[in-house]
């Protein structure tokens, strides 16, 4: 997997938002292609200094929106 470099919007919104748009704009760019893994919750809340469960939402906001397919327990995956 290659080194996926996002940066999060600086705004008021919740961590969780900011990191959902960050990814979907990587998604949207072709920066991540459809069924590429992108990065652990582990590796991403490390980077940017935020707690797994918040990296969690993020993720989930884009599974239910579509942008992502979960793996449980194992990767998630770019669906578009």
């Amino acid at each position: 997997m290659r080194d996926l470099l996002i940066v999060l919007p600086k705004d008021s919104r919740p961590s969780y938002l900011r990191l959902a748009q960050a990814l979907r704009v990587a998604i949207q760019g072709g920066r991540v292609e459809p069924g590429q893994s992108i990065p652990s919750t582990r590796v991403l809340a490390g980077r940017f200094g935020l707690h797994r469960h918040t990296v969690m939402a993020a993720l989930d906001e884009l599974v239910a929106e579509g942008w992502l397919e979960a793996e449980r327990g194992h990767c998630y995956r770019a669906s578009r």
